[in-house]
């Protein structure tokens, strides 16, 4: 039979939990409360992240003479066209909003099978909590499902699965920073 053993975690490491924490809650209350300003700093976000990367791919592509011509020329040609992206979704942004929908949904996705994985696979984790990340893998599943079946139903999903997914990570964080412990099982 095995044992949950708790095993003391660093000041450090606590402090950033706990700050980490309380941010994560806080930015959960904003987004619930200004949805369109959510949504709105969530689409310049992926804009400006879009525009950044094409012009690293492009100076990547002119400059770095370690690459080979083949490989230089792909990051040319990528990073036009992910400011192309970046400038489409800036001049259509309800495009771009469908587009995060979706990348919330396979994000979620990943984010479920890798609660499963842990949970299934991590035998040091304390029984219960393993069999906790199983479910919250299953119902991210679901929710991306769910998103990507009716993808109107996604907007409002977007903004508040943020929101839930900030706020249970956040409680997270904050139990983990204020107890100083991890619980893990030894046999």
């Amino acid at each position: 039979m095995s044992v949950g053993v708790s095993v003391k975690i660093p000041f450090w490491l606590r402090l950033f939990n706990l700050l980490f924490g309380v941010i994560l809650v806080i930015l959960s209350g904003y987004i619930i409360i200004n949805v369109g300003i959510a949504l709105l700093s969530i689409l310049l976000l992926f804009i400006i992240i879009l525009l950044v990367s094409g012009i690293i791919r492009i100076i990547n592509g002119i400059f770095d003479q370690h690459l080979s011509k083949k490989i230089r020329i792909v990051n040319l040609i990528i990073g036009i066209l992910v400011i192309g992206l970046g400038i489409v979704v800036w001049n259509y942004p309800l495009f771009g909003v469908e587009i995060l929908i979706y990348l919330l949904a396979f994000g979620l996705i990943l984010q479920g099978v890798a609660r499963i994985t842990v949970g299934g696979a991590d035998t040091y984790l304390v029984g219960w909590f393993r069999a906790f990340l199983i479910i919250l893998g299953v119902i991210s599943i679901l929710l991306a499902s769910l998103v990507i079946l009716a993808p109107v139903l996604g907007e409002i999903m977007l903004v508040f699965l943020l929101s839930w997914g900030f706020l249970i990570s956040g409680i997270g964080r904050i139990a983990t920073g204020f107890s100083g412990y991890m619980l893990i099982e030894s046999s």
